[in-house]
């Protein structure tokens, strides 16, 4: 590389100690001047002090683009492009050079300088051919949609409302509370929970109906509501909090189980109903999950209060115990000093059905070729968890995934869990798996902070990084718009090409990779950016 790249600078900071002895700083600045760049080596040993130094670089020699060489970048390259905003400049007219390759990979100072060079010039090449990239006041409607008005709906709608966006909360029954509603222990506090939400001004609540149609992205959807009433609305985003369902296991059971054998869910109504229970209660956990805690915490309560309420024989069958809850072990421990038996297994119970009995035989995990018979009034066996009837059609109206199990898929479980692969559309709660309660009360704020940081301002800065379609190439194939994992592509019928909207774009570049006539760009990812690149390793390989 011989010709002079105007007004590009290389700002060089972080090699206090081994990293600066194994490269040759002063070496590297001479060789790139050598080439007409202006190069800086910051002597600043901590990092407010390298941003005045960077700073003062930019306006002394007037640079418009500029690359940061140095080692651990990642977690500093927004504070630099905040610098050349402040500066008056294009944030995006910047790249990074890691050097840790060339301090780690090479053992000689000569080398590992040498190698540094290369990649300082690799990366100047890189934001030499970078142009501007516009930002775009967008704005956004301050409302949100709340589908489901159980616990997780409930909760979201609250703490949306406190901080101070309207809230529009859908549910399909004639009634709010959800599941919640029927467990003893809950059932004063979600009562409480109601009566709060239908107090608060912000919230309105439209019972009796279901949302049948969605258009538009992230800050700006339109959507319809029909039922009780008939509803068009715009709104700034979406949270899903429909609950799941409960289905008995009787496949696992046999036919002559109903009047012996109940779910979790039925011995709920009938202690909320103070109705009489028998003298004899086994409990059957794990027969369909045994993944989940929220079976768990449910049988050791119920277990519990049988016991303080009826003073009945309580024994309970399961796999493996899962406490990993909060209050879980102090429950486990409650439930053992309360005189309820627990016995594991590794293959299912025999169930055998009596004239007014159920008996249980057990194979003894610690004696194999032991046999344990019980016999009990009553059989109490965890529910299978299963996905809404209403998903499918719901995720098909709303353009996003469900997994294999039938549940809302979140976009990255590691990121945010409940944001969708849609931006501006959330799961919370039973929707996207089944949880306890103390673990949807924590999604539901959280979600409801990301929405209130996201919506609170009316308006966005949105940087323009999303893909381009270059309308002269596109052959309207619809190859991206199916390909789009985030339903930000759309067809502008009277253009008569496909189009991107900045706001749903996340810069994926699944359309750019996947479009048969290289119509689609990314404004940091051009095709001269990546050809460019390629052609210094065939060079290099060569």
């Amino acid at each position: 590389m011989t010709k002079k790249i105007s007004k590009t600078g290389i700002f060089i900071y972080g090699f206090e100690g081994k990293p600066g002895k194994v490269l040759g700083l002063d070496e590297a600045c001479s060789s790139l001047g050598a080439l007409g760049f202006v190069c800086f080596k910051c002597p600043s040993s901590f990092f407010p002090g390298e941003m005045n130094d960077f700073e003062k670089f930019l306006k002394k020699n007037k640079l418009s683009k500029v690359v940061v060489a140095g080692c651990g970048l990642r977690i500093k390259e927004p504070v630099f492009r905040d610098s050349l905003k402040k500066m008056g400049l294009n944030p995006y007219l910047i790249t990074f050079a890691n050097l840790n390759e060339a301090v780690v990979a090479c053992g000689d100072k000569s080398e590992a300088t040498k190698k540094a060079v290369a990649l300082i010039i690799k990366a100047a090449k890189w934001v030499e051919t970078q142009e501007p990239v516009e930002i775009q006041k967008v704005s956004l409607k301050r409302e949100v949609l709340v589908l489901g008005g159980g616990i997780a709906g409930i909760e979201t709608a609250l703490t949306l409302a406190e901080g101070g966006l309207s809230v529009i909360l859908v549910e399909e029954k004639s009634h709010l509370g959800g599941g919640a509603a029927e467990v003893g222990n809950l059932k004063n506090w979600t009562r409480d929970k109601v009566e709060t939400l239908k107090k608060n001004e912000r919230i309105k609540v439209i019972l009796s109906s279901n949302l049948v149609d969605l258009r538009g992205n992230a800050g700006g959807f339109t959507v319809k509501i029909e039922g009780a009433q008939e509803l068009t609305l715009e709104v700034g985003a979406i949270v899903v909090a429909v609950g799941y369902e409960f289905v008995l296991p009787v496949w696992k059971l046999g036919e002559n189980s109903k009047s012996l054998i109940i779910g979790q869910k039925e011995l709920e109504k009938r202690l909320v109903s103070d109705e009489k229970l028998s003298q004899r209660i086994c409990f059957l956990a794990d027969l369909v999950d045994e993944d989940l805690k929220i079976s768990t915490r449910a049988l050791l309560r119920q277990a519990l209060l049988i016991k303080e309420k009826f003073s009945s024989d309580v024994i309970c069958f399961c796999k493996d115990l899962k406490v990993s809850f909060n209050g879980g072990e102090l429950l486990y421990k409650r439930a053992r000093e309360a005189g309820i038996l627990f016995f594991k297994y590794a293959e299912k119970p025999e169930i055998k059905f009596l004239n007014n009995a159920v008996e249980i035989l057990l194979i003894n995990e610690d004696y194999p070729h032991e046999e344990l018979v019980f016999e009990s009034d009553l059989l109490v066996v965890g529910e299978k968890m299963m996905p809404g009837k209403s998903f499918e059609g719901l995720a098909k109206l709303l353009s996003v995934d469900l997994d294999l199990n039938g549940f809302f898929q979140e976009d990255n479980v590691k990121i945010l869990p409940t944001k969708s692969s849609r931006k501006g559309i959330f799961f919370v709660g039973g929707c996207r798996l089944p949880q306890n309660i103390d673990e949807t009360l924590s999604e539901a704020r959280g979600t409801a902070g990301e929405i209130l940081s996201f919506l609170s301002k009316g308006e966005i800065e949105l940087d323009l990084t999303s893909a381009k379609i270059n309308s002269d190439r596109c052959i309207l194939c619809l190859t991206c718009v199916r390909t789009c994992p985030h339903g930000a592509i759309i067809i502008d019928q009277e253009e008569g090409t496909a189009k991107v909207v900045p706001i749903a774009c996340q810069s994926c570049g699944i359309c750019a990779s996947e479009c048969p006539v290289m119509a689609i760009e990314l404004p940091l990812y051009t095709n001269a950016q990546i050809i460019g690149q390629l052609s210094d390793v065939v060079g290099e390989a060569g």
